[in-house]
């Protein structure tokens, strides 16, 4: 992904006129967001993996955590869904039913 980023950086400034250096800058603000979204990704997904197996067929506590943590964020339901889909939840379903219907201890 970092070398998509570059690659994208260098066709902002491929042009050499008057505007390059603004387009640079706004380049490298788009590329540094881009670097930590997908940093923060791949972290929270090491750490739902590091969760485990769910134990008996409810979703760990991690995330639950997470869901529960996006939920009061305001995400939609259905994106959380999405999201956890994305890291490998089994059952996003499941996992966001249990985050919101738990009680919070």
């Amino acid at each position: 992904m970092s070398a998509e980023l570059e690659r994208l950086l260098e066709r902002l400034t491929a042009g050499a006129d008057a505007d390059a250096d603004r387009l640079r800058a706004a380049g490298e603000i788009v590329v540094g967001h881009a670097r930590t979204v997908a940093d923060w990704s791949g972290k929270v997904s090491r750490w739902v993996e590091s969760e485990g197996p769910p134990r008996a067929s409810q979703p760990s506590d991690g995330v639950v955590l997470l869901a529960r943590r996006m939920a009061l964020a305001g995400l939609p339901i259905a994106k959380i869904e999405a999201m956890l889909a994305s890291l490998g939840v089994a059952d996003p379903q499941a996992a966001v039913r249990h985050a919101l219907d738990a009680p919070r201890g």
